[in-house]
């Protein structure tokens, strides 16, 4: 953030329109006669400058808002000495990025005719601005000549910017052009057409001495690649207990998770920057910022390392070595197909028949792919002919390595996911089919992957729970957010999603109590944040390993996993088995949007434009317990208001029969 340390905004100027009056008293030699000098006083009017001049008065409110009405105003400040800045900008400039401005920058505002700002900034001078002394284009506003210099106005702009900045001295005991006692006097430009705003700030002639007491850390970008290049520029601002930024402060930087350089540096203008460079492996960076002599401040950013990992197949599998799972068999240099509920695999004679002897029915075959593997179920028996094996299929699983995530709680440690996929054994898996997998930590982490509202998905647990969102904050160690597209899918074609999710014990024993029914895995929809199916574990969804422990689900299609522990403050009591009865798993399959995109036989993949809905159904929102108590008790009250009325209509009838008789 660039901004001017220990400035002060003192008011704003609006809608400004200027005039300038009078002129430097010029001489011009007498060539005759008894007149030896004649002074040439010379004044003009411009509808192109607006004039400003004060005092200081101690107990005088500091203006945010200047009369426009008249061309020239008077305005009074509190502050004795210094300098006032006045620029064009929203943004408080920068006093270290401050360079001598170019008038023909007001011409371009206000024209190039006599009362020009290069007709105007015609001098130049010296401005100190705390312990820097910075040349710059100057005006004298009393008379324009280097005569009357004691009203100074220097014009810079910042760099990079191209702002307007103007350097007006405070100065002691003055006299105005009305021959009045002031501390200031200054012009500003302005085009009458489209009037121009202005804001002012007072700089102290030395910055007063004051001790920091908070820094602020923001990262920019806000997450970056785990490939060990890519970087992410982390500002730090020290400022003091009024918000004043405090010069020549030494910050410590440290990081869990890549490398931020330097380590040590001084913040000169209450600023300063340093460099994160990511690490190789996925995860969120830690970043701390302490003052090294006061580490009792110090300030935390977060910086995601996120990498989506990808699993992919279009067309025939060539080259490729085939596995018979729990036989040893491998066999090298194999092209595979799989379309239609049939797999073909063509090899030499000689390991086509060791392949056929081997495989029977139930038995399965894996063929690796880009970031996994399929694995092919037989219904029978293999057989071959030649050169070529084929058998029917049962199922296929798309089988993808787990993968792993360095999350920013020590008690959570490294996460690992692993997200598989169920097809049928009829589907055609190398038609266009891709799988990604990103894992994050924080909810708005989501926002990278495009995922609209990450904060409802929060908000849809800790309604599930019946608890304030900040009550889950430590309560999701993971999330993971999965993505499924295949040309042509049916609905019936997808049978389950198997989801493992491990983590280090620590979390397990002090969030979840140890207790597997405090431990809830969700799928929550991405578009729009509602909960679409959950899974609370049990002693046999759980397996702890020596300090890990993983947990086991199956959900029936793709967006958002999250594994919650559920908040000590949660009403719904725990329970084991199924999904919890407030929110009972919602049977939901892919909608898929049917396209006629041909199948490629064989070569390199293609680039090909998506043809297949990444979207999935919605559920049908199902009532919950407090809408089913009311239908019953309505129900219960209408039946009870209809027999009263039977019995009160029978009554009137006896009383009418005993009438009569």
């Amino acid at each position: 953030m660039s901004a001017i340390k220990n400035a002060i905004p003192i008011l704003i100027l609006l809608t400004i329109a200027f005039s300038s009056g009078g002129g430097c008293a010029q001489s011009d030699d007498a060539r005759g006669g008894y007149i030896l000098i004649i002074d040439l006083d010379a004044s003009s009017s411009t509808d192109y400058w607006l004039g400003y001049y004060g005092s200081v008065i101690p107990a005088s409110e500091n203006p945010y808002y200047l009369d426009n009405r008249t061309r020239i105003q008077e305005i009074n400040i509190s502050w004795m000495g210094g300098c006032l800045l006045i620029t064009d900008s929203q943004i408080i400039p920068n006093i270290g990025h401050l360079t001598a401005g170019s008038p023909a920058t007001i011409d371009a505002i206000i024209g190039t005719g006599y009362d020009s700002g290069s007709m105007t900034f015609k001098a130049t001078e010296n401005y100190r601005i705390y312990d820097r002394f910075l040349p710059a284009p100057t005006a004298y506003t009393f008379v324009n000549c280097s005569e009357s210099e004691y009203f100074k106005e220097g014009f810079f702009t910042e760099q990079g910017e191209g702002n307007l900045v103007f350097i007006v001295p405070v100065v002691e005991n003055g006299t105005c052009y009305n021959a009045m006692p002031c501390n200031f006097q200054f012009i500003l430009p302005n085009d009458p057409a489209s009037p121009m705003t202005y804001q002012m700030y007072h700089i102290p002639t030395i910055p007063p001495v004051t001790e920091p007491s908070a820094i602020s850390l923001t990262a920019y970008p806000g997450n970056i690649k785990p490939d060990g290049i890519e970087t992410s520029t982390i500002t730090a601002i020290v400022t003091d207990k009024s918000g004043r930024m405090v010069n020549w402060t030494e910050i410590a930087f440290a990081t869990t998770l890549g490398e931020i350089a330097p380590h040590i540096t001084e913040a000169k203008n209450g600023t300063i920057n340093a460099t994160l460079t990511s690490s190789t492996s996925p995860g969120t960076a830690v970043v701390k910022g302490a003052i090294t002599t006061m580490t009792a401040i110090y300030d935390i950013v977060y910086v995601p390392f996120i990498r989506t990992a990808e699993a992919s197949c279009n067309g025939t599998l060539e080259n490729v070595t085939v596995t018979v799972l729990r036989t040893g068999i491998n066999v090298a240099n194999t092209a595979v197909t799989i379309k239609d509920g049939v797999i073909t695999i063509d090899t030499t004679e000689e390991n086509a028949n060791i392949i056929a002897d081997n495989v029977t029915a139930g038995m399965v075959i894996s063929i690796p792919m880009t970031g996994g593997s399929l694995e092919i179920t037989l219904k029978d028996d293999a057989t071959a002919v030649a050169g070529t094996v084929s058998g029917n299929i049962s199922k296929i699983r798309l089988n993808t390595p787990p993968k792993e995530y360095i999350t920013a709680n020590p008690d959570v440690g490294t996460a690992s996911v692993d997200i598989d996929v169920d097809f049928l054994g009829t589907v055609t898996p190398c038609r266009c089919l891709f799988f990604n997998t990103t894992l994050v930590e924080r909810y708005r982490d989501l926002e990278y992957l495009n995922v609209s509202d990450p904060y409802r998905l929060k908000e849809t647990l800790a309604a599930y729970f019946g608890v304030d969102t900040s009550a889950i904050a430590d309560n999701t160690p993971i999330l993971a957010h999965a993505q499924l597209s295949l040309t042509n899918l049916t609905r019936p074609e997808v049978t389950g999603v198997p989801i493992s999710i491990t983590l280090h014990k620590t979390w397990y024993d002090t969030v979840a109590g140890s207790d597997p029914g405090n431990v809830v895995l969700f799928k929550i929809n991405e578009t729009t944040g509602e909960l679409e199916g959950n899974i609370t574990m049990t002693p046999e969804s759980t397996t702890i390993t020596g300090d890990r422990v993983t947990f086991r689900a199956t959900f029936d299609h793709f967006s958002v996993f999250a594994i919650v522990a559920r908040p000590a403050a949660a009403i719904h009591p725990a329970g084991g088995g199924g999904g919890d009865s407030m929110y009972a798993p919602v049977d939901v399959t892919p909608m898929i949007t049917p396209a006629s995109t041909p199948v490629p036989v064989g070569g390199a993949t293609p680039t090909l434009t998506p043809t297949v809905a990444a979207g999935w159904e919605t559920p049908e929102e199902q009532p919950d317990r407090d809408e089913w108590s009311y239908l019953i008790w309505t129900i219960l009250l209408a039946i009870a208001v209809g027999i009263l009325l039977i019995i009160i209509f029978r009554r009137s009838r006896d009383e009418e029969d005993e009438e009569d008789e």
